[in-house]
C-alpha cells in the first residue's frame, strides 16, 4: 500500500464505475440513512447490485446524500482495498493507544510493597 504520511486513502479519489453517474468522482464522507461513510458503502437493497460498493457522487452543505437524482455510482474494487474500515484518524488513536499505562503499572513495585 502506498498509503503514508498524509496521502489520502484511494477512496478519496475513486470514481464510479457503473450506475447512473457512472465515470464521476464519489463524495466523501457522504452521509446516508444515518450513517457516515469515508468510503464506498455497500448496496443492501437487493436486485443485480446486491452486495456491491457504492457511494454519493453529490452531497448537501451537510454531507448528505442528495437522493432522487441518480446521483450515485458503483465502485470498482480498488476504491476500497486499504480502506474497508474507518481509518480517519488511526495516527491520534495509535499514539493514544502507546501513550496508555505499560505493563509494568499492572504488578507491584518494589516500594508498593508493605514491609
Amino acid at each position: 500500500s502506498c498509503n503514508s504520511g498524509t496521502t489520502p486513502p484511494p477512496a478519496n479519489r475513486c470514481i464510479t464505475q457503473s450506475g447512473p453517474s457512472a465515470g464521476k468522482q464519489c463524495v466523501f464522507p457522504f452521509k446516508w440513512a444515518g450513517q457516515t461513510y469515508t468510503s464506498c458503502a455497500t448496496w443492501i437493497w437487493g436486485g443485480d447490485n446486491q452486495g456491491k460498493m457504492w457511494c454519493s457522487t453529490k452531497t448537501d452543505l451537510g454531507d448528505n446524500h442528495v437522493n432522487g437524482q441518480g446521483e450515485y455510482g458503483f465502485c470498482p474494487q480498488t476504491c476500497n482495498q486499504d480502506d474497508t474500515v474507518d481509518i480517519s484518524g488511526i495516527n491520534t488513536r495509535i499514539a493514544a493507544a502507546n501513550s496508555q499505562p505499560q505493563d509494568n503499572v499492572f504488578f507491584p513495585q518494589e516500594d508498593d510493597i508493605p514491609t
